[in-house]
């Protein structure tokens, strides 16, 4: 190798740099190499140290990755089980309002039905035909002489 800077002041450019002697060139090759060997040896300990990083965030993520999946098929599985729920009390609801149609009707039935004891005394019947329509309604169809007297007290 070869000097670039000359050492006496004054003759840049003017002559031809001065040669490195032959220990000054071995020790500025063994630096040289020294320097490219540790260069290289910290950018391969930088490379594996990034790589192990990566692998211990890439299993992070995968295993946060599982988790959140797993949270996703509890939640859907917690939506279909509420969903099933929500059908059964929507069928449950759909019944008990028919039983209380039902109940209601019977109800003003049984009011319309019941508003008191009908008593009746009749005097002078000739004839008297009963006609029964459904439980708890019968009809009561009377032919009179003449003279016939019904009371009738509510």
């Amino acid at each position: 190798m070869t000097r670039v800077a000359s050492s006496t002041p004054g003759a840049s450019g003017a002559g031809a740099p001065e040669p490195l002697s032959a220990e000054h060139e071995r020790l500025l090759t063994l630096c040289l190499t020294s320097a490219s060997v540790l260069l290289r040896e910290s950018r391969m300990e930088v490379l594996e140290s990034t790589e192990k990083e990566l692998a211990l965030v890439t299993d992070t993520i995968r295993e946060d990755n599982d988790h959140l999946h797993a949270e996703i098929d509890a939640l859907r599985a917690r939506i279909d089980e509420e969903e099933g729920a929500r059908r059964q009390l929507q069928a449950e609801l759909a019944d008990l309002r028919e039983e209380l149609k039902a109940v209601a009707e019977e109800q003003e039935f049984g009011r319309i039905r019941g508003r008191g004891e009908i008593k009746m005394s009749v005097n002078d019947v000739s004839e008297v035909e009963v006609l029964t329509i459904g439980p708890g309604d019968k009809r009561v169809q009377m032919h009179g002489r003449d003279g016939m007297q019904v009371d009738i007290a509510v």
